[in-house]
């Protein structure tokens, strides 16, 4: 599973103008799908930045969003770090911020690195390969589930280039292909992600980059817990 975390950034008829830090527990949820509920606002409109850090004091811009009526908006944002919070302008309007953090083995960038062509990437919307991510770490835990713990701690570049190439192919999928044409290289790509996930499910290999949620035991019987962060 995409490991899904709820949030709730900022709660309904918050005052002020900076939320708390919200703790998404560690760098593994670099995805986050948020919503943005208005129920009302004054005439100055409402403006609010998303912003992330490492540690809860340096902070980087994610997003802003307008709010100039009553109604939602949904918004998809990568690389969030370990801590996201709100800041929004002075306006009188009665709102919140929530939703959810999700850990991708793959980012819609490691699409483009690894798996599309530069001429073939403007083709598929920005949405449908955030959701062809969380898509294709489902399909890839199915497989990982048959020899790891999930939800696994940390991964490196082979797995992140599989899930890609699962990615690549839900998005192809969508839009409609040629698999016998100029989309066989992303449906060849889908090919070796699945015979690389199903050697690790039937313990033929074993990535020493990938760790899973397995607690390691010491002599005399004490367990030590990894919490290794994967980073982006």
């Amino acid at each position: 599973m995409s490991d899904p975390l709820p949030l709730t950034i900022v709660p309904l008829g918050s005052v002020g103008g900076t939320s708390e830090a919200v703790d998404v527990g560690d760098t593994r949820h670099g995805l986050l799908s948020l919503r943005l509920r208005v129920e009302t606002v004054d005439d100055s409109n409402l403006g609010v930045i998303i912003e992330t850090s490492n540690d809860g004091v340096s902070w980087v811009w994610l997003q802003e969003l307008i709010a100039t009526e009553p109604g939602e908006q949904l918004v998809q944002l990568e690389d969030a770090r370990r801590y996201v919070r709100a800041t929004w302008s002075d306006s009188v309007a009665s709102w919140l911020l929530d939703g959810t953090a999700h850990s991708t083995y793959c980012s819609t960038k490691d699409i483009k690195t690894f798996s599309v062509a530069p001429g073939a990437w403007e083709e598929l919307p920005p949405e449908s390969l955030v959701a062809a991510t969380l898509a294709a770490t489902d399909e890839a835990d199915s497989y990982l589930s048959a020899t790891k713990t999930l939800p696994l701690l940390s991964w490196g570049s082979a797995l992140r280039m599989h899930c890609a190439n699962l990615a690549a192919a839900v998005a192809f999928r969508a839009r409609g292909v040629q698999p016998d044409g100029p989309d066989d290289l992303v449906f060849q790509g889908r090919k070796d992600a699945i015979a690389w996930l199903t050697m690790i499910a039937k313990g033929t290999i074993s990535p020493p980059d990938i760790i899973d949620s397995t607690p390691e035991e010491e002599e005399g019987g004490v367990y030590v817990y990894s919490d290794a962060p994967r980073g982006w």
